[in-house]
């Protein structure tokens, strides 16, 4: 789970897949590989002889294995990342405050063998060749209906031709497949990511320095062979193709219709094969002896790509890379909304750092990629400042990211929506995995109303263009309305027209919470399972998610006035607050006095403060030196006997290795604190 540690129900899930997923692997071939416990999962290190830059190929290998993920386990892909920070084996795991049902744990090496083997690049190319399979070629059906016999060499040439020589021989080249789509980048680029695709009917090509063809266009089989082979002059490729034996006669019934045909085939060589150019007839406007050329006018089917649903079945429907684990894919776009000056900014600071290095974000994995940063609202100089401070509070150090997240500023020289197009046109697709714009309200068209809802859902579409042509995902910037949020649902929060939630792909809102320095993040995600409200504190320059927090409990939410319950007594508030869950932290106190007494977090921190001062309570160091109340026992003398003894009264069944090794201590010490208080309690019922 994000930001806290998982349960032994949870942690058992995640043994079993790691299980099995090695004993796939081991069937494949691969060797033993070293199982490490981290404390909240479980890593299986394999080991690879590869360069840093390997191509993709291990980043393709664990999407290959996430089939074998669930809605309970998640296989973690972030980990291709060859400078991805992992958990050192011997080291604690502190996700969260640490819970009776979500401890903290040591990692650990469960099993190594002897002599680790490497994978060979022949079964890590073998696993990967699982992710994409060779696209089935098959008769399909042309994108539209033809004119006449249907007997046209550009016709027959879109059903039975083969455009990969062509392409090839003008310089493209065929660099893979992805869900049933040939992957093609253009001449002259020798690095990166596609510049087209072709789906067996469709040339469709995002680039805009792929000349002749057009960025964000379509093409058929045969425009594609006119406009490489001939310049194109569909005329010429139609009578070269015919020269080929593209075309036929229309059907014959064993009549000799050859003088007939003599007497206009001279017209047919000139007029008609100039026709089938378009994919249908010209309505209007020519008289019978005219041809029109709409060759380089896209039909209906070129234009909606219309499929049946088996079809859509056969090409494959994986869904798109993650960027943000949870939250957002590649291609898709995320509304972060939240009210003026809470720190919203600060936050997509770490957002960005996050991707560009690939550490997590607010518990959320990511996938590592280079990141371009649009802000309107700082200054240059204030923003590169806002990043070291950033950077430093997080622990990385920008050598790390800073090639990998470029900004721009635009501040006194604001471009809309429009304007950025140029600028986005200037990148290769694949430039970016994810383009963050600050403010988006400084992005709107002059004139444009924001309550517009027409006018925004445009502007959404021309952002999904953006985002297909460079192969990234968009984060857009944006605050709320004004007044009291608290009780919206999260698609109605955000200032402006509605169809700004309804046309992203995910919408997430950051919500006060009545806590001080506490926000409530909510996300409605399209393409993922519902994800829980998360809280977060603020600690400048940082929110870092915390557990044991109502989420519920937004600052102006109306509740109902039910009956007031009565304070509970000091020793009740010790027994129910402290003694289940001891060592405890002061926030795990209060988190338990509001759900078990519907204490306020003032009233709960107060008898706290005097369960202290009364001596039923103290203070102690435990979990790797922080201080946790434990009920008072003034029969022990030190921080370790008193955390010993909670222990043992909260987890009877922990075996005294355990004990030891969690506090730190030996065996024989745990024995002594034990016997000592078996002998208490001894003298206790004797009394």
């Amino acid at each position: 789970p994000a930001g806290i540690s998982a349960t032994d129900a949870e942690k058992g899930l995640a043994f079993e897949k790691a299980m099995e997923v090695s004993e796939g692997l081991a069937s494949m071939g691969w060797p033993e590989p070293v199982v490490v416990d981290s404390g909240n999962g479980y890593y299986l290190l394999y080991r690879v002889d590869l360069p840093a830059d390997d191509g993709g190929l291990v980043h393709r290998c664990i999407q290959a294995l996430q089939p074998a993920a669930s809605d309970h386990v998640h296989i973690d892909i972030s980990v291709a990342n060859p400078s991805r920070i992992c958990r050192l084996p011997g080291t604690w795991n502190r996700k969260g405050d640490d819970m009776p049902d979500r401890p903290h744990r040591v990692s650990e090496v469960m099993d190594a063998p002897d002599a680790p083997q490497a994978v060979t690049v022949a079964l890590l190319e073998a696993l990967a060749a699982t992710l994409a399979p060779e696209l089935e070629t098959r008769p399909v059906a042309p994108y539209a209906p033809v004119s006449g016999t249907g007997d046209r060499p550009g016709d027959d040439f879109n059903k039975r031709g083969d455009i990969a020589p062509v392409l090839e021989s003008h310089g493209w080249q065929r660099i893979g497949e992805s869900g049933g789509n040939q992957l093609w980048r253009r001449p002259g680029k020798t690095m990166g990511n596609h510049s087209a695709t072709f789906d067996g009917r469709t040339f469709y090509v995002f680039s805009s320095a792929a000349q002749p063809f057009e960025a964000n266009q379509g093409y058929s089989l045969f425009a594609v062979y006119a406009m490489l082979e001939h310049g194109g002059d569909f005329k010429a490729a139609s009578a070269s193709l015919a020269a080929e034996g593209y075309g036929g006669e229309p059907p014959g019934d064993g009549v000799d219709i050859s003088g007939i045909m003599a007497t206009f085939g001279a017209a047919r060589a000139d007029d008609a094969d100039s026709s089938e150019m378009s994919a249908t007839m010209p309505t209007g406007g020519t008289s019978p002896g005219q041809s029109v050329d709409n060759s380089e006018k896209p039909t209906p089917f070129d234009l909606f790509q219309p499929r049946t649903l088996a079809e859509r079945f056969a090409e494959g429907f994986a869904l798109n890379p993650p960027v943000i684990h949870g939250l957002l894919r590649e291609g898709e776009t995320m509304n972060l909304i939240a009210p003026p000056k809470i720190g919203k900014s600060w936050m997509v600071s770490a957002l960005a750092i996050s991707v560009a290095s690939g550490l997590d974000w607010l518990g959320f994995p990511v996938e590592q990629g280079p990141v371009l940063h649009i802000d309107n609202e700082l200054h240059a100089n204030t923003s590169t400042y806002r990043y070291n401070r950033v950077a430093e509070a997080m622990g990385v150090p920008p050598h790390l990211f800073g090639n990998q997240l470029t900004t721009v500023s635009l501040r006194g020289r604001l471009a809309d929506l429009n304007h950025l197009g140029t600028l986005f046109a200037a990148y290769p697709p694949g430039a970016f995995k994810l383009v963050i714009i600050d403010a988006f309200y400084r992005t709107l068209p002059s004139g444009t109303d924001e309550n517009d809802n027409g006018a925004i859902a445009g502007l959404y579409n021309l952002i999904d263009l953006y985002a297909m042509r460079l192969g990234c995902a968009f984060v857009l910037i944006h605050h709320t309305s004004k007044g009291n949020q608290s009780g919206k649902l999260i698609t109605d929060v955000g200032a402006g027209a509605g169809s700004q939630s309804r046309a992203v792909d995910t919408h997430a809102c950051l919500r006060q919470h009545e806590e001080e320095n506490l926000v409530v993040l909510e996300a409605a995600p399209r393409s993922w399972p519902p994800s829980a409200p998360l809280a977060l504190e603020w600690k400048w320059p940082l929110f870092t998610p915390v557990a044991e927090v109502d989420t519920s409990a937004l600052m102006g939410t109306a509740r109902t006035q039910a009956a007031k319950k009565p304070l509970p007594s000091l020793g009740e508030f010790v027994e129910t607050c402290i003694g289940p869950q001891e060592p405890c932290s002061a926030r795990a106190v209060v988190y338990a006095a509001q759900q078990a007494h519907g204490m306020t977090k003032r009233a709960a921190e107060d008898m706290l403060a005097l369960a202290m001062e009364k001596g039923l309570v103290e203070k102690i160091k435990a979990d790797g030196a922080h201080m946790r109340h434990v009920k008072a026992r003034s029969d022990l003398v030190g921080d370790k006997a008193k955390w010993i003894a909670a222990i043992r009264e909260n987890s009877p069944g922990l075996g005294v290795a355990d004990i030891a090794e969690r506090t730190g201590v030996s065996e024989r010490y745990v024995r002594q604190i034990r016997q000592q208080l078996d002998d208490e309690h001894v003298t206790q019922q004797e009394a």
